[in-house]
């Protein structure tokens, strides 16, 4: 007896993506601005969060004597991913 297997997860993320382009293709063009500029500010402000909050653990780790190095170094890269998405946002604008 041969058990049918259900498509791979490639395959899932290739037909999810072939539905999100379809979908976007088929959206008006000031909607498809709103929802990009949607998505930067939501990042914007996930990046935000991330880069206080790994800078937080930092100082932390450095009050208990340990090496902050590790969240301080990430705190670093997300101010700078924040910065460009800043940016971004703001070229962006209407």
């Amino acid at each position: 007896m041969e058990r049918k297997q259900g498509p791979t997860v490639t395959e899932q993320l290739i037909a999810l993506g072939s539905a999100a382009a379809m979908v976007w293709v088929m959206m008006p063009a000031q909607e498809r601005f709103w929802l990009s500029l949607r998505t930067v500010a939501l990042a914007h402000r996930v990046a935000a969060r991330l880069a206080r909050a790994e800078g937080r653990a930092g100082m932390g780790q450095e009050l208990s004597g340990r090496d902050p190095e590790p969240w301080y170094g990430t705190a670093v890269l997300a101010g700078h991913v924040r910065d460009a998405l800043g940016r971004h946002l703001e070229r962006m604008k209407p």
